[in-house]
């Protein structure tokens, strides 16, 4: 379980026809914009898309909007919605983004991370070893 600092958004994302009958609801764009803080918020929580407060404690609506900053009424709106088009389902009674693994590929996110990890460190020995050659110099 690795949190991510970002999140994989296709540039194509509000030409998707679920994205597009969302914007035809009433609030839709406020939808839509819910629709990405709940992508966020997954991806922060690095739950393969399960969308849970801590293990063993689903979000309930009042609380996805209050840590989400939006209406009540709207998320409980925009879960029914996401539900309908299969955007989200119920999993072990938490809400889970459909698909997460199918977008957002973890494994090429932990790679990039063991990657900048095991270049850090090298960097740093060689640093280390200049100082200490630059100071060997220096005694001579």
């Amino acid at each position: 379980m690795t949190a991510m600092k970002w999140i994989k958004l296709a540039s194509t994302l509000f030409e998707d026809e679920k994205m597009l009958l969302l914007e035809q609801l009433n609030n839709g764009r406020d939808l839509q914009l819910l629709w990405v803080k709940l992508l966020c918020l997954a991806g922060k929580q690095g739950r393969e898309g399960v969308l849970l407060l801590k293990e063993g404690v689903p979000y309930t609506p009042r609380m996805l909007s209050e840590i989400l900053r939006m209406d009540d009424a709207l998320v409980k709106k925009g879960l029914k919605a996401f539900a309908q088009f299969g955007m989200i389902t119920k999993k072990e009674g938490a809400w889970a983004i459909t698909n997460w693994s199918r977008y957002q590929s973890l494994t090429a996110y932990e790679k990039k991370l063991a990657y900048d990890r095991e270049y850090s460190s090298t960097r740093r020995k060689t640093q280390q070893k200049n100082t200490f050659l630059d100071l060997a110099k220096e005694e001579l």
